[in-house]
């Protein structure tokens, strides 16, 4: 039968000197465990902060730039303006047929709108 050696020692011979030393080395590694974790928090704090800081300068660039054009901060889309197809490629009135007899040669105009009980088309 062969003898093992620990590499903490041999037998009860140094029992109280290794107690202390375990002591010694677990509070040096909570100490630095505790300083790891404090140092990771505070580049974390750091980050968060600068990403609102770039947030808040973005922002109050676009608002300035709002309050300056007359423009709102973010263009609302429309899909179309009822405004924008009144008229004709020809100038001419879709609604009242003033300009051109281009649409009464094509037919009668229409006009969509929607009821309670559906879309309805109605001529003029």
């Amino acid at each position: 039968m062969t003898k093992t050696f620990y590499i903490s020692g041999r037998g009860n011979t140094s029992g109280v000197l290794q107690s202390i030393m375990r002591f010694f080395m677990l509070g040096i590694a909570l100490i630095a465990s505790v300083f790891i974790f404090m140092a990771s928090a505070a580049v974390a704090v750091f980050v968060v902060v600068g990403i609102v800081l770039l947030g808040l300068i973005v922002f109050s660039i676009l608002w300035l730039r709002a309050k300056i054009l007359g423009k709102p901060i973010v263009p609302t889309a429309e899909m179309f303006s009822r405004d924008s197809f009144a008229t004709d490629f020809d100038g001419s009135d879709l609604h009242t047929n003033e300009g051109s007899n281009k649409n009464r040669e094509n037919g009668p105009i229409l006009d969509a709108h929607k009821t309670p009980e559906g879309w309805s088309v109605d001529a003029d």
